[in-house]
């Protein structure tokens, strides 16, 4: 492996690869793999600057940050993902300078996201690594951030051991809701996620949002999210709510909307029922021919707004998912469950040349 640096993990141990990286002063990018997820981790003299998996990096934790903390609005944050690139170095000047975030922010975010994101690396105990040199190794640093490869060691080792626990009370389908005592502090507080990420965590729990859809809506990593709400529930400051109720809850939520919604409607309809006949009478009989031509001009020109605004939401809810997890996304269906765009508005979109094709099936 000292030649080639790539093989399979369970031949060789993360903590061995990074022992041998560390050891040499290697600059470059570690390349992890196991079936459909990846995860990289970039060197830089043997020291680690910045990670990311498929699902999580620093700049997708930055942005949604944004805009779900700073309420910044997605043009901005297109704008500044735009402007950077790829290059975290330029993002972090931008940022500062910009004022979009602090220094204290900034440095945050950047150390946490870091740790956690490597940690949960360590999971991959079988599957593939490469090893590559690449150009330009401090565009992927963010302002001399680093950290060693002993002290992210230990530290994942005790996390995997706090996983285990974790992962047996704390599942992707858990929903949650404060406890009465707790409910109370969180509604008289002025809550900072930087500084109590539970207590904000806690501000979110309304009986709707699963582990997953949190991990989903967080800046921070899972890793925070799983935490801070194992943390919460062993204090006994939130409650699970079980699957069944919760779900019912849900259904019965839309159910009286829908009703309420159709009761209002009706009440409108039986008054202007024969108001509307008598509209579209006139309209057949005596404006029908008179005004087709121009109706049909109109119709045409109504279209084609509609058609280049759906457009341009398409193109910004791609971006904007690009933006916040590094990739463009598979299908506008994973930007319509992240509430980018409606699904009435949805054009087909090619992730890779972000080409737009009017979609029609309605």
């Amino acid at each position: 492996m000292s030649h080639s640096l790539s093989g399979n993990l369970k031949d060789f141990s993360l903590p061995d690869i990074f022992h041998i990286i560390s050891q040499d002063g290697k600059s470059g990018r570690l390349y992890l793999s196991k079936n459909d997820r990846d995860g990289y981790v970039i060197f830089k003299h043997g020291q680690i600057i910045s990670a990311g998996t498929s699902l999580e990096n620093l700049k997708s934790m930055i942005f949604k940050y944004l805009l779900y903390i700073k309420k910044y609005k997605e043009n901005e944050v297109n704008e500044l993902n735009i402007l950077c690139g790829e290059s975290y170095s330029h993002l972090f000047n931008q940022l500062l300078d910009k004022k979009y975030l602090s220094l204290k922010e900034l440095a945050i975010i950047i150390e946490t996201g870091i740790e956690d994101i490597i940690c949960s690396l360590f999971n991959f105990q079988d599957g593939s690594f490469k090893f590559e040199m690449i150009p330009n190794v401090d565009t992927y640093q963010f302002a001399g951030y680093s950290i060693s490869t002993d002290a992210i060691t230990l530290e994942a080792a005790k996390r995997i051991d706090e996983w285990d626990n974790i992962f047996k009370t704390i599942t992707k389908e858990s929903v949650f809701v404060c406890a009465p005592s707790h409910k109370a502090t969180v509604t008289a507080s002025i809550i900072s996620p930087l500084e109590d990420f539970s207590l904000y965590l806690s501000s979110l729990l309304d009986g709707t949002y699963s582990t997953n859809s949190l991990c989903f809506e967080s800046f921070f990593s899972e890793y925070q999210v799983y935490t801070a709400l194992y943390e919460l529930f062993s204090e006994k400051k939130i409650v699970r709510i079980p699957q069944k109720i919760s779900t019912t809850s849900n259904i019965a939520y839309k159910s009286s909307r829908e009703v309420k919604s159709t009761e209002i409607i009706k009440s409108g309809v039986i008054g202007l029922i024969f108001i509307i006949a008598l509209f579209f009478i006139v309209y057949i009989f005596i404006y029908k021919n008179l005004f087709a031509a121009r109706n049909r001009e109109s119709s045409l020109i109504k279209y084609e707004y509609i058609q280049l605004q759906n457009i341009e939401k398409s193109r910004n809810s791609v971006l904007l998912y690009h933006a916040l997890y590094g990739k463009p996304p598979s299908s506008l269906n994973e930007c319509v469950y992240m509430k980018f765009i409606g699904k009435r508005d949805i054009v087909f979109v090619s992730p890779d040349s972000y080409q737009f094709t009017v979609y029609n099936g309605r």
